[in-house]
């Protein structure tokens, strides 16, 4: 994530979708299920 903050900036629509592309499977998973609870929005 770190990386991924370096090379898209500060936005965070692309810092969520890096995110998300870098997650294993079940992690994906976990990650959906928690969207669908409570979206992520900002990182700040």
């Amino acid at each position: 994530e770190i990386l991924a903050s370096g090379l898209v900036g500060n936005s965070d629509e692309y810092l969520l979708r890096a995110v998300q592309q870098s997650l294993s499977e079940t992690a994906l998973t976990w990650y959906i299920q928690t969207q669908l609870e409570q979206p992520v929005n900002s990182w700040t």
